[in-house]
């Protein structure tokens, strides 16, 4: 196993995410617990969405999707936006500024990697729009979930396919 591998198993096991939806399960404040420090970001906003789903050849709801209008009038544009989403969500962060960027910095190098391991050739052009959004304990939720409990994983994977509405998978939605 490569040391990157090891890397990255290392710290998602040792990464915690705890959610709190608020107003109706529309605002979810989360709090990243790794290596003693704990980060908790506010103001993370979902909605409900139909979306066409291509394998069942009908539209499907997605309880939990990034509500895009709630950040309309702000959102960083362009094909990496990583610094600005980072930004955006120190201001979110009740506490250590500094500390929190330098963690999420981390984050973002860690599912990097964990993305990069096995990925096939063609998704490679969708980084970084995995991250252009301040919803990043959706995707690193999932590969924590992937790494140590890969037959659940699986098994998520073939439920969302069928057209199921389940979590974290339900809240990957990048356009």
């Amino acid at each position: 196993m490569a040391k990157e591998d090891r890397n990255a198993r290392e710290f998602f096991h040792m990464l915690r995410i705890e959610e709190k939806f608020t107003k109706g399960g529309t605002e979810a404040e989360v709090t990243y617990s790794h290596k003693g420090n704990k980060y908790r970001i506010k103001g993370l906003h979902y909605h409900s969405e139909k979306l066409w789903h291509p394998k069942v050849h009908k539209p499907v709801i997605r309880s939990h999707v990034l509500n895009c209008d709630k950040y309309h009038d702000w959102w960083p544009e362009g094909d990496n936006n990583t610094e600005e989403i980072i930004k955006d969500m120190v201001t979110r962060c009740h506490g250590d500024g500094e500390s929190c960027r330098v963690f999420l910095k981390e984050l973002c190098d860690q599912i990097k990697a964990a993305l990069a391991h096995g990925e096939p050739g063609n998704l490679r052009h969708y980084w970084p729009n995995i991250l252009n959004n301040n919803h990043w304990h959706d995707v690193a939720s999932f590969i924590k979930l992937c790494l140590e409990r890969p037959d659940e994983a699986a098994h998520l994977v073939r439920l969302c396919q069928e057209g199921g509405d389940v979590s974290p998978l339900n809240r990957l939605v990048y356009r």
